[in-house]
């Protein structure tokens, strides 16, 4: 999967009730935000920081078209 289709997926927080802090690109504010990760599911755009989430996603142009 591409960084530019990973940074473009919508947030998807799983389906599990563990609540681990974990960073998401939002791309209609154009800037990675944190969210509580249930522990399964979910999808690709989540991050283990925000600067994680910031070298994908904003480090790479394509990433932030909509």
């Amino acid at each position: 999967m591409s960084p530019s289709y990973v940074c473009l997926l919508p947030l998807d927080a799983g389906m599990c009730k563990t609540y681990q802090v974990r960073w998401y690109f939002n791309k209609y504010r154009q800037r990675c935000e944190l969210f509580f990760f249930g522990g399964c599911g979910g999808n690709a755009n989540r991050f283990d920081s925000m600067h994680d989430c910031k070298q994908i996603c904003l480090g790479n142009s394509a990433a932030i078209s909509i």
